[in-house]
């Protein structure tokens, strides 16, 4: 039917509306019993090994496996959550160079090493964002406490004026690094499109994380932002349990997408809520209560169908491109 995935100029393959008999899969399916709905926008690209698995004759067990990607296009689903950090944006892009920013300023007014530098705040990172800024504390306060930490590991004294200077160091560099995923913006423009309610769950500073989403672009497109910061939970600790009791909505009708598969997958699974794993470097698979997906522009692909599509998913008969069920 196609090369299914492409982008650029590659268009659906509509022929089986036109001329359904002209093929021969068709005229198989036909023989055997089957009916078929045609998914115009296919979950994967069939050269990439165990994106698209699927016999072209599956059993019922394939139809259980493809469900998800056309429940979260149900209207029942009217609440779309996401992750901010590395799902929306390129948080460890951004964060990597700022945190650069910092360690040039130290090395060069020191006799310390970048590497040197590096290899320590990591460790105090890894320390201080342990309880995934749940302490209700300012991102200012937080940034404050881990340059001092630093500074106090080299014994440089932390006075007040240095400790102002890298954290508008900080900011200033934090500022020129931010970058939206690709397609992170058009998905959002047709979740609003089509009516649908945006939510950011996130585990940050409340300031820095709506500072985050004005300097993206992307506030007008966001209905409601939800932080560790602010309630005092994390994602593993009961957040997406306080997500649908502000919301006041019912885990059945909200899809959660993320990127981390222990604190965004998992939390929401365990509180009902169908998902959406973000991973860049894996191939599409329906997993884990919900879909993985490598692209969110073919997660906003999927999302909406023609019309053509529409009437045969009301019929009741379910299928992906070029694969037919009973």
């Amino acid at each position: 039917m196609g090369n299914h995935g492409l982008r650029g100029n590659f268009r659906p393959d509509y022929t089986i509306f036109q001329n359904p008999e002209a093929l021969a899969v068709y005229c198989e399916a036909q023989a055997r019993g089957k009916s078929i709905l045609i998914n115009k926008e296919e979950l994967g690209h069939e050269c990439w090994n165990g994106e698209c698995d699927y016999e072209i004759f599956p059993d019922k067990s394939y139809i259980e496996r493809t469900e998800p990607t056309f429940l979260f296009r149900d209207p029942l689903r009217t609440h779309f959550g996401f992750d901010l950090d590395d799902t929306l944006h390129e948080f460890r892009k951004a964060s990597g160079a700022t945190s650069a920013s910092i360690f040039e300023y130290l090395s060069e007014h020191n006799k310390i090493t970048f590497e040197e530098l590096k290899e320590t705040y990591a460790g105090i990172l890894a320390k201080t964002t342990s309880g995934a800024f749940a302490e209700g504390k300012r991102s200012e306060d937080y940034r404050r406490e881990r340059f001092t930490a630093l500074m106090q590991a080299y014994q440089i004294e932390a006075r007040n004026e240095t400790l102002q200077h890298l954290l508008g160091l900080y900011k200033a560099s934090l500022q020129t690094a931010l970058a939206l995923k690709s397609g992170a913006l058009e998905l959002l423009s047709k979740l609003k499109g089509l009516d649908r309610k945006v939510i950011l769950v996130t585990e940050g500073p409340e300031d820095a994380q709506r500072w985050t989403m004005e300097e993206l672009g992307i506030a007008d497109k966001v209905n409601v932002l939800i932080t560790s910061n602010k309630f005092g939970r994390t994602k593993t600790d009961g957040l997406f349990g306080i997500v649908l009791t502000e919301l006041s909505v019912e885990a059945k009708n909200f899809v959660f997408v993320g990127d981390n598969i222990a604190r965004d997958i998992m939390p929401a699974v365990e509180a009902g809520i169908m998902t959406v794993h973000y991973s860049e470097s894996e191939n599409v698979r329906l997993e884990l209560g919900g879909l993985r997906i490598n692209s969110l522009w073919k997660f906003s692909e999927l999302l909406t169908s023609s019309e053509d599509e529409i009437t045969v998913i009301q019929s009741g008969s379910f299928a992906t491109k070029t694969r037919w069920y009973e």
